[in-house]
């Protein structure tokens, strides 16, 4: 298939524009290895979800992987996709990430540096209200960079389903038309051990990979697209807590955890080492006059832990499971589905 015939092959043109759930990737153990050369790798860059709606005017809109509106947080994005005169109804999928002390790699495929991101700045600049998230980037002089990876919408055409070459070209395009630091494109990695010991020892997270021919799955897990992660993490629901023991008798001691499972909320285990801070945040009985109880309205919240893997012979349990981000609250409830891997 040509590349214009490629860039045409679209579905019914729609109206009105506005942000699209995601596609999710399934997840992948060490059957990486024998990945076919139908297949290309990405880095699996450790940010937030994003996505990009230029709509029915021209005007740029970044919304999280909720749909919620993030206007505002990016105004040097916005600028310069304005500059550059992007068709309009075009959606485009990518993650935010701030990168810091510019840690990375050489591209084995074309010697550019792939630079690894910090998730916990990402975090602390995305996860507060626009005003403050641009003031924390200029003092902090950590701009955040939109990476597309995809494009969902072209001129109100849907993009599903062409081929991932198809929308990769598409993306490419586009970022290269805007031609601004902060907005880029995900590389195309080779799928190698060598690439993988590459992002390893360069403190990535992990790795991406993608079926050349696999179309987009709105809304829809997709095993066109697999990700491995070193340390693997989850979105997991609050479901209780313990009481803490001996010099914590007075707080919780770990929090209860559980994922859907064929729609049903299903306990999967506990997370312990909590800080201080967070343990007595929640419920603080020290001062018998001045109890802190916030357990309930943490309860249903999202929250995301690291682990080692499942184990077991039923995979229930998750292996060394630690906090990694308390009260995530762009992640929606039900995003929190069963992990095998």
């Amino acid at each position: 298939m040509g590349r214009l015939e490629i860039l045409h092959k679209v579905t019914e043109e729609v109206e009105s524009i506005h942000p699209w759930w995601p596609m999710k990737a399934e997840g992948i153990g060490d059957e990486w290895k024998d990945l076919s050369d139908e297949w290309v790798g990405e880095l699996k860059y450790d940010g937030r979800r994003a996505q990009l709606v230029i709509d029915e005017d021209g005007d740029p809109h970044f919304f999280s992987s909720t749909l919620k509106d993030q206007d505002g947080k990016l105004p040097h994005v916005v600028n310069a996709i304005k500059k550059a005169d992007i068709v309009a109804r075009t959606i485009i999928d990518g993650e935010y990430v701030v990168f810091k002390d510019s840690m990375g790699f050489a591209n084995p495929l074309t010697g550019e540096l792939v630079e690894i991101p910090d998730f916990s700045w990402t975090a602390k600049i995305m996860g507060c209200k626009p005003g403050k998230s641009v003031e924390r980037q200029r003092d902090w002089e950590m701009p955040v960079t939109f990476v597309a990876f995809d494009c969902m919408m072209l001129a109100g055409k849907s993009q599903c389903e062409i081929p991932w070459t198809g929308r990769h070209e598409i993306t490419k395009m586009i970022v290269e038309k805007v031609n601004h630091p902060n907005l880029i494109l995900s590389p195309v990695l080779p799928i190698s051990d060598e690439v993988m010991e590459l992002i390893h020892d360069a403190g990535g997270e992990g790795m991406m990979f993608k079926k050349k021919s696999g179309t987009y799955k709105v809304a829809d897990r997709s095993w066109d697209v697999r990700k491995f992660k070193f340390v693997m993490d989850a979105d997991v629901v609050v479901m209780g807590y313990t009481q803490g023991q001996n010099r914590l008798h007075t707080t919780i001691g770990a929090i209860k955890y559980g994922q859907f499972k064929n729609g049903v909320l299903t306990s999967r285990g506990q997370v312990r080492g909590i800080t201080d801070e967070l343990s007595f945040h929640i419920l603080d009985e020290r001062n018998p006059d001045n109890v802190v109880d916030n357990r309930e309205k943490y309860m249903g919240t999202v929250m995301v832990i690291t682990h080692m893997g499942v184990s077991g012979g039923d995979r229930h349990g998750l292996r060394h499971p630690n906090l990694k981000e308390w009260n995530r609250q762009d992640k929606l409830t039900s995003e929190c589905e069963w992990d095998v891997i």
